[in-house]
């Protein structure tokens, strides 16, 4: 928790390099709109199948990839 604390300070008083990060790290794809994280659905993740118990593969995918 305190290192997603640190980024999202970082994030919202946009104190890190934006260049270096957007050409050189996987921050630039684009997640998901509908994929919700375990803070969102207590504690389970977007894709969870209740009677299978188990997640659907393709709501881990990012956009346009395969």
């Amino acid at each position: 928790m305190f290192f997603g604390g640190l980024i999202r300070y970082a994030i919202e008083k946009n104190l890190y390099f934006k260049d270096y990060v957007v050409h050189y790290t996987n921050a630039s794809f684009l997640i998901d709109p509908e994929f919700k994280t375990p803070t969102d659905l207590d504690g389970l993740f977007t894709g969870f199948d209740p009677a299978k118990k188990r997640l659907r593969p393709l709501h881990l995918e990012v956009p346009g990839g395969r």
